[in-house]
């Protein structure tokens, strides 16, 4: 976004200080062998994803975007609408500029189409090696096992709770960030770069709210697959995002 290398260099140096752990979700945004997980391998691939499509790499970035369901499901959601919108404007603006736009349509279906042919693939050899559940013995469950979800996603769960308020700063300040630099950012890739985070960004906002009001209105009653993928964790992403805005937007109006 930068279009400078010692720029990325200092971004990358910052996020692995943890500049701005303060500033995170649920939990720190670390680097192997630190605090990691499936979200944080998830979020690594959203993140290259992201990168991806903003540097123009569009054949790499559709590609994630189909495979991301098979490495982590739950952070699919923002990333595949946001692709959605950002390519769909991007085909608009090369018609408008050359007449046509179906080449890089089908270009760019094709490479989603092998990421999500993976996905599929994935998905059918898991089935294949998935085990019933237990009906009898010691690992057997006889009672209500949604009374037990309810139970523990109400009083134990904690990745299924209302993001802290740091978290909520976070997300209306990259939707900020991302919104001046659409607007004022210099240079035509700058402000399609950040139009696509601001894509990213609103969709979390949209996705991460909306559960919360809906969460809130129905309390423990609130059918688990709504939360059962946890969309209140995809907070977590958004220091890496805030942090390429800050730096972007400030070395563009360096003197």
């Amino acid at each position: 976004m930068a279009r400078s290398a010692v720029a990325g260099l200092m971004a990358a140096l910052l996020m692995m200080q943890g500049i701005l752990l303060e500033f995170d979700g649920s939990y720190p945004t670390m680097v192997w062998p630190e605090i990691y997980s499936n979200g944080h391998i998830g979020g690594g691939v959203v993140s290259l994803a992201l990168a991806a499509l903003v540097a123009g790499r569009f054949r790499t970035a559709f590609f994630l975007v189909g495979l991301i369901p098979c490495i982590h499901v739950g952070q699919w959601p923002p990333l595949g609408a946001t692709a959605g919108f950002y390519g769909a404007y991007l085909l608009y603006s090369i018609r408008r500029s050359t007449g046509t736009a179906l080449p890089q349509a089908v270009r760019w279906s094709a490479f989603f189409a092998l990421g999500f042919g993976v996905t599929l693939l994935f998905w059918f050899v898991h089935r294949h090696y998935t085990l019933p559940l237990p009906t009898s013995g010691p690992f057997a469950a006889g009672g209500d096992t949604a009374a037990v979800w309810k139970g523990y996603t109400a009083l134990h769960d904690p990745h299924r709770r209302f993001p802290p308020g740091n978290g909520h700063v976070l997300l209306a300040g990259t939707l900020v960030l991302a919104a001046l630099g659409a607007c004022w950012g210099r240079g035509t890739r700058l402000r399609r770069a950040c139009i696509a985070l601001g894509l990213y960004a609103s969709a979390t906002g949209l996705l991460v709210w909306g559960t919360m009001a809906l969460h809130g209105c129905l309390g423990p009653d609130i059918p688990f697959l709504f939360i059962a993928w946890m969309p209140y964790r995809l907070i977590n992403l958004l220091p890496v995002i805030v942090l390429a805005l800050m730096v972007s937007l400030i070395l563009s109006r360096w003197p």
